[in-house]
């Protein structure tokens, strides 16, 4: 990264870089030359001429490749350019030949070669090797099925439970996955197996978890208190006419305020069972609105009451608010009857685990091969004594590393776990020098525990040089990557989000960016930040992200033209759009860009498996090993490799009916086909050359012989396809390296990869000096700097599914599991689920505010922020609007945004509109909702409120795209085949009335008018098209959302469930957009959904088919038609038992007006359902119901 350095150091970066003696901490913020200050502190020590230290008694420690390579070529440069100043200094030529062999290492490099080292101490053979992610990937799910499969047989009715608890399907994927999840987690300690034991706490103890919730509870029910309040102060300060008196709504709202004191009043005498029973009694009355005089009503505005109208609408009386229902509010007793039953499960998991441990380690040892994690770990057992103790012993050979390093040096210090941190410890005298940023710590789903250095940092005092006491702070807050008005923004939008509460850390002024570039930027009259929110039409995900996309292009196309003649003209690799997730979503964008114009590289994570190229090529050594394959042999007589037409491979098929593809080729050979001839010839030359080669080497045997790579290079993006080609063999040729087994082998291998779903990216072709415009996740642009830098798809939801989990993990409070209930199998939330839940929710939306603020900081000079605010279907309200009124409904603390509402967020976009909806260049948001609560807000002004530019696209802007339609010449018309094509589409069928009557039929049709070829549309309406779904693909999402749900979770909480499904692959985004939470809500508080819950016994989509004569459904038909037995196929969405007997409910999303009307509609269709049942199961059915998500009832057939 080149970034604008500074011509002298400043007085922080000169305490970091001279200070000797002890530890230190420094606290480095973005852009604040934090590498430069590290090289130049290992320069000096290497060059100080009184106390000289020479390169092979450091330890620099980074955690990436790149950085290691970096730092490297730094001290080398620096080294080099100190000997030219004093050619004869032989402690600097010294120096100059150890750095290439000095320790400046990632830290997997610095254990692995620890372990090397001293392997017989470990009981390992010098020759072990590293495993690669795909390689483990396999050998745990061997001991996985392994560690099952006894499981299973030793029928231990723990573990039966807890997989019965655990089980999302019919197989084992999902207790595999945990028991996966938990092993790598528990690997981040210095000790597995302890940490592991350790996480049952809370089901001997729940006092903790008890803490957390009531904390959680006690900050919500301030909250509320402290809304209400500023809605008093409103309403008392709003000037408004004399009749009109706000004083009854006023003593409303002060009973609203009691309520709540007297529920707080519980919380603090830490009385469980009287606060729940408060809860239950909670009373929460209609809001007492001011009397009006008629004359006054069409002029009566008062942003108010507004504001009161949309707090109260959060209480619905009668039912506990839906802030509440998150938490698991279970009394006392119940709590303990649940650990009682989930503790053993929780046991039965860890041993589980540690059994896993044991099969793993064993296959890793038949392989003589470690994981990284291993690596870590067997270097702690080389300096501690015992890994689990606190504070540990040092061995004897971690006392006499620590005299041979002078000084550890970890860069990234935030990005650490508990067991890299016990190591550097363990190497170090009291001696550490720590750099890094707790802001930027974004790698917590690798188990980075930013909280290690976050403890350092309060601990130690700031370093004063003058006293020189350690261990030590420095703080390097000056930024010389970024223009003044970044940093203000930055700035601004932190000290009103980020805390201790919410973020991990209060943004004081220790915390802020101060402009350290005096020397680089000149002042300009544009802002330096922008703020455009999109408003399109209501669509579908995709499409408004194309909206957005749209509005970008446009906005870089400008820039760039507007830039022309400037001192520096922008190009197109000036730019980035940084996404907070590049999967599934940077396509839209490169699609979109590149449509308009604007050259665009995207680097795509997961698919290598799925590109057509590899696939193809993966086909062809599937056939090499084993050609009675039909599916793979017909991808390859398909492919490019072989090139078989449709008509051939038809000809293939007829000439050899009853056979399999592969021997239908050879029989076509023999009839003298020469094509396949010449294919045969090709597969059983390559069928040679595998028995004696490798599958890197047949590959390139294939490359060179069938051009296959050449071809590839000509198709479209054919630059990326010849990179996969390359990538595919470099897998092959690690494979051949690390295995005997061939072609064979490596097929077996990828293959196991494909069922895995592992996430082999695709091969990054970008050139360093490409001009184009950069796509890129949040996480891949860290370290990195953009002179525009572009904040895009703001709207992505947070993913919430790791706190949906019905098993979830926490560093410090352990093991969550949720409860069963037996009888129904239905799950529920405890005590220590919950109270986990609460504490990762924080550490969750602390990583997103830290992922933000990276995203806001790579910008050099200018910052454009982009969302979309598109309106629901069936919805005329102004979308931005109603997101300001909630917006400013929040803002009721003094200065920064109140934490609990921080946490509530979903989304940047809703930080971003609280931060910025009170700054003084925000009028132009403010008028969107003026009528609202907004309008009573103060202005935000401070230092930091440097300009920014608000921008709302409308749609007015945007830009289409159309292409000339290429005309092609009139040719004329073959007279003989005009005349046979006539003949052939004038013939009639003799029982055309049968016809239409199909042979195999859904019973759903049989709710449908009467088959007829004149209703056909030929195309789709242009307001479906233009406005998303149809009723009845909005239907089929409710359906698959019924049928895949979680019935425990959606209950409770509809739009979480909704996410899980969409994490999960089994909705789509757009899919689960236009499921109606309201409506989910409804049918679980229904009498029919309460029964089903009680049923042992649950089925949903219920497959049948029965044979029913053609007549008995359509009555047009006679005689032989009539008799025609026809297959009814259905499907019957959801069935249950119910003493003895099953009960039929099917779901229905008809837009209509009652009850009667659906049930005329759909008797006979269910009447059908019924007896399928009835003769499916052997049971009979004593009710058949429909529910209408309509109506929000049943009805009783």
């Amino acid at each position: 990264m080149q970034m604008a350095k500074p011509m002298n150091w400043t007085p922080d970066q000169l305490k970091a870089i001279d200070a000797r003696g002890g530890t230190l901490i420094v606290s480095a913020a973005a852009g604040s030359g934090k590498t430069a200050v590290l090289v130049e502190r290992c320069i000096r020590r290497l060059t100080d001429t009184e106390h000289p230290c020479s390169a092979d008694r450091l330890l620099i420690v980074t955690f990436t490749r790149a950085a290691t390579a970096e730092m490297r070529s730094r001290l080398a440069e620096a080294v080099s350019k100190k000997l030219l100043e004093d050619p004869t200094n032989e402690h600097l030529q010294k120096q100059q030949m150890l750095l290439p062999s000095a320790q400046i290492c990632t830290i997997d490099s610095f254990c692995g070669n620890l372990v090397r080292e001293n392997f017989e101490q470990l009981g390992l053979t010098p020759d072990f090797r590293m495993l690669d992610e795909t390689e483990v990937s396999v050998l745990q799910q061997s001991a996985l099925e392994e560690v099952l499969e006894e499981l299973y047989a030793e029928q231990d009715p723990d573990f039966l439970k807890l997989v019965e608890l655990l089980a999302t399907g019919r197989d084992d994927a999902s207790i595999e996955e945990n028991i996966l999840r938990l092993h790598t987690y528990s690997r981040a300690y210095p000790s597995p197996e302890h940490w592991l034991q350790n996480a049952l706490g809370l089901y001997d103890d729940p006092s903790r978890a008890y803490r957390i919730l009531r904390a959680s509870l006690q900050e919500l029910l301030d909250s509320w208190t402290l809304r209400w309040q500023n809605v008093i102060r409103l309403l008392q300060s709003e000037r408004q006419p004399a009749e009109i008196s706000f004083d009854e709504t006023v003593a409303c709202i002060r009973g609203y305020i009691a309520e709540v004191d007297r529920l707080s009043a519980f919380l603090t005498a830490e009385d469980w069972n009287g606060f729940l029973d408060a809860v239950q009694d909670l009373t929460i009355p209609t809001l007492k609105k001011p009397k009006v005089p008629k004359e006054l009503k069409d002029s009566f505005v008062s942003p108010a009451l507004e504001l009161a109208k949309g707090l109260k609408s959060e209480f619905t009386p009668g039912k506990l608010p839906k802030a509440f229902q998150k938490f698991a509010l279970s009394e006392e007793d119940d709590v303990a009857v649940d650990n009682a039953l989930l503790k053993p499960l929780a046991q039965k998991l860890v041993d589980t685990v540690l059994r896993f441990d044991e099969k793993y380690s064993a296959l890793k040892r038949d392989e003589n091969a470690l994981d990284f994690a291993d690596t870590e770990l067997f270097a702690l057992q080389l300096l501690v004594e015992d890994p689990a103790a606190d504070p540990f012993t040092r061995t004897e050979l971690a006392e006499t590393l620590r005299e041979q390093f002078e000084e550890v040096l970890i860069d990234e210090y935030q990005d650490t776990n508990k067991l890299q941190d016990t190591i550097f410890s363990a190497l170090s005298k009291d001696d550490l020098f720590m750099v890094g940023d707790v802001k930027q710590s974004i790698y917590r789903f690798r188990q980075a525990m930013p909280e290690l250095f976050l403890a350092r940092k309060e601990a130690y005092p700031l370093y004063d040089p003058e006293t020189d006491e350690y261990p030590g702070t420095v703080i390097l807050g000056s930024n010389f990557r970024s223009r003044k008005g970044v940093l203000h923004a930055v700035n601004y939008t932190f000290s009103r989000l980020m805390s201790k509460a919410v973020g991990e850390i209060t943004y004081s002024a220790s915390e802020r960016l101060n402009f350290g570039a005096k020397d680089t930027y000149r002042d300009r009259e544009e802002p330096d930040v922008e703020f455009h929110i999109i408003t399109p039409e209501a669509g579908t995900s995709a499409e408004k992200k194309q909206a957005e996309a749209r509005h970008i292009a446009r906005y870089i196309a400008k820039a760039i033209r507007d830039s022309q003649g400037s001192e520096k003209p922008l190009t197109y690799s000036d730019f980035a759009i940084l996404l907070r997730t590049a999967k599934d979503t940077a396509g839209v964008y490169r699609k979109t860009l590149s449509e308009a114009g604007i050259p665009v590289y995207a680097e795509q994570g997961g698919g290598f498996l799925e590109t057509p190229e590899v696939m193809t090529m993966m086909s062809f050594l599937s056939v090499i090993d084993n050609p009675v394959q039909d599916v793979p042999l017909l991808a390859v007589l398909l492919s490019p490799l072989f090139g078989f037409t449709e008509d051939e491979v038809a000809s293939l098929r007829i000439g050899s009916r009853h056979t399999n593809l592969y021997k239908a080729v050879l029989a076509a050979e023999e009839r003298g086909d020469a094509h396949c001839a010449d294919f045969l010839t090709s597969l059983r030359g390559f069928r040679t050359l595998s028995v004696s080669m490798g599958a890197g080497e047949l590959l390139r045997r294939i490359y060179e012989e069938t051009s296959y790579d050449a071809i590839a290079g000509a198709m479209p993006l054919g630059e990326q396809r010849v990179a996969n080609l390359q990538l595919l063999l470099q897998y092959a040729d690690s494979y051949d390296a690390n295995s005997s087994y061939g072609v064979s082998g490596f097929v077996r291998y990828m293959d196991r990869l494909g069922e895995q779903e592992s996430s082999l990216g695709t091969a990054a072709t970008l050139s360093p000096n490409a001009n184009v415009v950069q796509i890129m996740s949040i996480h891949k642009s860290k370290g990195l700097e953009f002179r525009v830098c572009i904040v895009a798809d703001l709207n992505h939801r947070f993913n919430d599914s790791e706190l949906n989990r019905k098993l979830i993990l926490h560093p410090e409070l352990g093991i969550g599991l949720q409860g069963r209930q037996p009888d129904t199998g239905f799950t529920y939330p405890t005590l220590c689920h919950s109270a986990i839940r609460e504490a990762s929710l924080r550490s969750e939306r602390s990583e997103a505010l830290r992922v933000l603020y990276v995203a806001m900081t790579r910008a050099k000079e200018t910052l454009v922020l982009t969302a979309y605010d598109a309106p629901s279907r069936n919805s005329d309200k102004d979308p931005l609007a109603a997101s300001i009124r909630s917006a400013s409904a929040k803002l009721y603390g003094e200065n920064a945004v109140p934490p609990m509402e921080v946490l509530r967020c979903n989304s940047f976009y809703q930080w971003i509109l609280l931060a910025f909806l009170q700054h003084p260049d925000a009028a132009l948001l403010r008028a969107r909702d003026a009528e609202g609560p907004v309008a009573l807000l103060p202005v935000a002004h401070s230092e930091e409120a440097a300009p920014v530019r608000f921008e709302i696209d409308d749609g007015a802007g945007a830009a289409e795209t159309e292409s000339e339609e290429e005309t092609a010449e009139a040719v004329a018309a073959d007279a003989a085949l005009v005349a046979d094509l006539k003949e052939r589409m004038n013939w009639r069928y003799p029982h055309e009335a049968l016809a239409t009557s199909l042979s195999k039929r859904s019973a759903s049709h049989l709710a449908e008018k009467p088959f007829s070829t004149e209703f056909f549309a030929e195309s789709r309406p242009e307001s479906l098209s233009r406005h998303g779904m149809t009723p009845a693909e909005r239907g089929t999402c409710l359906h698959k959302f019924m049928q895949y749900a979680d019935f425990s979770l959606a209950e409770h909480d509809p739009e979480a469930e909704k996410q899980r499904l969409v994490d999960r692959g089994f909705l789509l985004p757009d899919e689960a957009e236009v499921i109606d939470s309201e409506q989910v809500r409804a049918f679980f508080a229904s009498t029919i959904a309460g029964r089903m819950k009680k049923s042992p016994r649950v089925l949903r989509e219920q497959k049948f088919a029965i044979l029913l004569p053609a007549g008995q459904f359509d009555e047009t038909l006679s005689g032989a038609d009539a008799s025609e037995e026809v297959l009814i196929q259905g499907i019957i969405d959801c069935a249950f038992e119910e003493e003895g007997s099953m009960v039929l409910l099917d779901y229905k999303t008809d837009r209509v007006k009652n009850g009667d009307e659906l049930a005329q509609r759909y008797r006979d269709q269910l009447d059908l359902y019924k007896a399928a049942l009835e003769e499916t199961l052997g049971m009979p059915v004593r009710d058949v119901s429909l529910y209408s998500f309509h109506l929000g009832q049943e009805i009783r057939l």
